[in-house]
Protein backbone atom coordinates (compact mmCIF):
# COMPACT_ATOMS: atom_id res chain seq x y z
CA UNK A 1 0.00 0.00 0.00
CA UNK A 2 2.98 2.38 0.14
CA UNK A 3 3.20 2.34 -3.70
CA UNK A 4 6.18 0.00 -3.95
CA UNK A 5 7.12 -1.27 -7.38
CA UNK A 6 5.78 -4.83 -6.98
CA UNK A 7 2.34 -3.53 -8.00
CA UNK A 8 1.65 -2.76 -11.61
CA UNK A 9 1.81 -4.49 -14.96
CA UNK A 10 4.79 -4.50 -17.31
CA UNK A 11 4.15 -3.68 -20.95
CA UNK A 12 6.45 -5.99 -22.89
CA UNK A 13 5.82 -4.66 -26.38
CA UNK A 14 3.90 -1.77 -27.90
CA UNK A 15 3.04 -2.19 -31.57
CA UNK A 16 3.37 0.84 -33.86
CA UNK A 17 -0.02 2.52 -34.36
CA UNK A 18 -1.64 0.49 -31.56
CA UNK A 19 -4.12 1.70 -28.95
CA UNK A 20 -1.28 1.77 -26.38
CA UNK A 21 1.15 3.71 -28.57
CA UNK A 22 -1.50 6.31 -29.43
CA UNK A 23 -1.93 6.90 -25.70
CA UNK A 24 1.77 7.46 -25.10
CA UNK A 25 2.69 4.08 -23.63
CA UNK A 26 6.04 2.46 -24.44
CA UNK A 27 7.58 -0.99 -24.19
CA UNK A 28 9.03 -1.44 -20.70
CA UNK A 29 6.50 0.86 -18.99
CA UNK A 30 4.98 -0.49 -15.79
CA UNK A 31 1.32 0.52 -15.63
CA UNK A 32 0.43 1.55 -12.08
CA UNK A 33 -3.03 3.13 -12.51
CA UNK A 34 -5.63 3.51 -15.24
CA UNK A 35 -8.19 6.28 -14.64
CA UNK A 36 -7.38 6.11 -10.91
CA UNK A 37 -7.75 2.31 -10.66
CA UNK A 38 -4.66 0.71 -9.12
CA UNK A 39 -3.28 -2.06 -11.35
CA UNK A 40 -2.08 -5.22 -9.61
CA UNK A 41 -1.64 -7.65 -12.52
CA UNK A 42 -1.15 -7.91 -16.27
CA UNK A 43 -4.55 -9.56 -16.67
CA UNK A 44 -6.23 -6.65 -14.86
CA UNK A 45 -4.41 -4.14 -17.11
CA UNK A 46 -5.41 -6.08 -20.22
CA UNK A 47 -9.01 -6.35 -19.05
CA UNK A 48 -9.24 -2.59 -18.44
CA UNK A 49 -7.46 -1.64 -21.68
CA UNK A 50 -9.87 -3.86 -23.63
CA UNK A 51 -12.96 -2.55 -21.82
CA UNK A 52 -15.11 -0.56 -24.31
CA UNK A 53 -15.74 2.16 -21.70
CA UNK A 54 -11.96 2.72 -21.45
CA UNK A 55 -11.17 2.26 -25.17
CA UNK A 56 -13.88 4.69 -26.24
CA UNK A 57 -13.49 7.18 -23.39
CA UNK A 58 -12.97 10.81 -24.35
CA UNK A 59 -10.13 11.04 -21.83
CA UNK A 60 -7.73 8.56 -20.30
CA UNK A 61 -5.19 8.98 -17.50
CA UNK A 62 -2.51 6.33 -17.11
CA UNK A 63 0.15 6.42 -14.40
CA UNK A 64 3.28 4.49 -15.36
CA UNK A 65 6.74 3.86 -14.05
CA UNK A 66 9.26 4.52 -16.83
CA UNK A 67 13.01 4.18 -16.23
CA UNK A 68 12.44 4.45 -12.47
CA UNK A 69 10.32 7.62 -12.74
CA UNK A 70 6.60 7.80 -12.04
CA UNK A 71 4.84 9.71 -14.83
CA UNK A 72 1.23 10.44 -15.67
CA UNK A 73 0.06 10.21 -19.28
CA UNK A 74 -3.05 12.17 -20.19
CA UNK A 75 -4.95 11.36 -23.37
CA UNK A 76 -7.88 13.32 -24.74
CA UNK A 77 -9.75 12.43 -27.93
CA UNK A 78 -9.31 15.04 -30.63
Amino acid sequence: PDGDSCDGALIKKVAPGSFLEKRGLKSGDIVKKINGIQIKSVSQKNSLMNDPSIRNAGALTVEVERAGQLITLQYKKQ
